[in-house]
């Protein structure tokens, strides 16, 4: 009887291993299948070099460092060299953070319009291209349009 307890229990116990560990394969291909069709991508360095405020934004960054470097000439002639390098450190800090805040508009516009494209067309997961190597859809041609309306 003792035997008995002993083989029904390492059945149960391997039953339930098995269970756990290896779920019923119908059910993941259906779910594998249903994931294949709701992931795409985007070619997010496309995008953001053909973004229509891409262009003004390094407009203004040009016509600011111009700006910038003219006043440091005309500032310059009457300081001393440790003065004219903090101004020139100040120059550069106020142009790379207008620089980063001008990049955060044009990609949060970008992720905005990716979004709108995303739950037009019921598709839950976006990569970057660079992120795929085979599979999804490719959204960045939709996503451009979008971006130019």
């Amino acid at each position: 009887m003792k035997k008995k307890n002993i083989i029904f229990s390492l059945l149960l116990i391997l039953s339930i291993a098995l269970i756990i560990t290896n779920p019923i394969n119908a059910e993941d291909e259906v779910n594998q299948e249903e994931l294949k069709e709701k992931i795409g991508y985007v070619d997010m360095q496309k995008l953001f070099q053909n973004h229509p405020q891409k262009k003004s934004s390094e407009e203004k960054l040009e016509g600011d460092a111009k700006k910038f470097k003219k006043e440091l000439e005309t500032k310059g002639k009457t300081m001393d060299k440790e003065e004219r390098q903090e101004l020139l450190k100040k120059y550069q800090e106020e142009l790379n953070s207008q620089e980063q805040e001008l990049i955060n508009q044009v990609l949060a516009d970008i992720n905005e319009k990716i979004r709108k494209v995303a739950d037009r067309r019921e598709i839950s997961i976006i990569l970057d291209k660079s992120a795929v190597i085979y599979g999804g859809h490719n959204l960045t041609s939709e996503v451009l349009t979008e971006i130019k309306k």
